[in-house]
């Protein structure tokens, strides 16, 4: 069965904005071939396509719009895509497929990956993930009605989740990448990833360019400048800043304060990127001496667990068992 094609397939249709509304619209709207698309979907789970009998959109974030595509004898999927203005794009959905995929293997509860695209180059026309649907609730939607008791075994199991994170070593610093997508989408191979024991991983994963936004925002998408994979705590720490003023020489010019807090401070006039030029290089002074002396480790970090992102499968009535869902989430923020 072919679904019928729906302009909300491509449109953003979730909410609106007070400002701007139409060009908030138009960033996120992304067209593609929903045939092609539920073809390939089709193909990453051993089915024909004719098995499908419904696609439907699921829900749209920040920076993806997810779809919930359902088969003949009741098995469900998600298929997840980007907005045009996600940046790095190609990146930032191969970092996700690899970092969903080993914190999988490495025991935490995450959705299986079906299949992945990170460029255009398909019969779907666009890049996408194909994942397991996580058959729960959203932990968003019940929070107000857990009691002390259901509230402390939810907050157990994440803080269980995240000190497993934690607790996997890192040869460096970036995002996590398949091998094979990095060799494809960047001239640099990476830092080859090594198990608990310092081995390679055969095949498997490399730590590459850091993914996360501020690093891309913009027109900071077009600048050349290194963004990892950082193999110090001193190259993490000035490759932010070292962007930023690359960027203040290119494009930098007098605007009001972004926040508008701060406009009082300046008189209500422009504020030249002169002065955030010399904060910049004073904090370059400064950075060789924020990094400790306990020695330099790289962990995995998702800096906010949103509750949004959380599903909650119940087995029991008072009993909880946790699934992170990358349904609403992007990647890890960084290593």
């Amino acid at each position: 069965m072919t679904p019928r094609v729906s302009n909300d397939f491509f449109d953003y249709t979730s909410g609106r904005w007070i400002f701007n509304d139409a060009l908030r619209h138009a960033e996120r709207r992304r067209v593609f071939n929903v045939d092609g698309l539920c073809r390939l979907a089709a193909q990453s789970v051993g089915r024909s396509p004719d098995d499908i009998v419904n696609l439907a959109k699921l829900a749209e974030g920040g920076f993806n719009r997810t779809f919930l595509i359902t088969m003949r004898d009741g098995f469900q999927m998600v298929a997840r895509i980007p907005y045009l203005i996600t940046v790095p794009r190609s990146l930032t959905v191969a970092s996700e497929v690899a970092t969903m995929t080993f914190l999988r293997s490495c025991g935490l509860p995450i959705p299986q990956v079906y299949g992945h695209s990170p460029t255009t180059d398909n019969a779907g026309g666009t890049e996408y993930i194909f994942m397991e649907f996580i058959d729960g609730t959203n932990l968003n939607d019940i929070w107000f009605d857990l009691d002390e008791h259901e509230i402390s075994s939810v907050m157990r199991q994440l803080v269980q989740l995240e000190a497993k994170m934690m607790s996997i070593p890192f040869p460096a610093g970036g995002s996590l990448y398949y091998a094979s997508d990095l060799e494809k989408l960047s001239k640099d191979p990476g830092i080859p990833m090594e198990n608990h024991h310092g081995q390679r991983i055969e095949c498997a994963y490399c730590l590459g360019p850091d993914t996360r936004l501020p690093l891309w925002d913009g027109k900071r998408s077009q600048l050349d400048v290194y963004r990892g994979p950082y193999e110090s705590a001193e190259a993490t720490l000035v490759a932010g800043a070292q962007k930023e003023l690359t960027y203040l020489s290119q494009f930098g010019q007098p605007v009001l304060p972004f926040r508008r807090v701060r406009r009082e401070a300046y008189g209500y006039q422009e504020q030249s990127p002169a002065d955030h030029v010399e904060n910049l290089n004073r904090y370059l002074l400064i950075a060789p001496s924020m990094r400790g002396y306990r020695g330099q480790k790289f962990w995995l970090f998702e800096g906010t667990i949103r509750v949004s992102g959380v599903y909650v499968v119940v087995w029991f009535r008072f009993q909880y068992d946790v699934a992170i869902s990358f349904i609403d989430l992007g990647a890890c923020d960084g290593l």
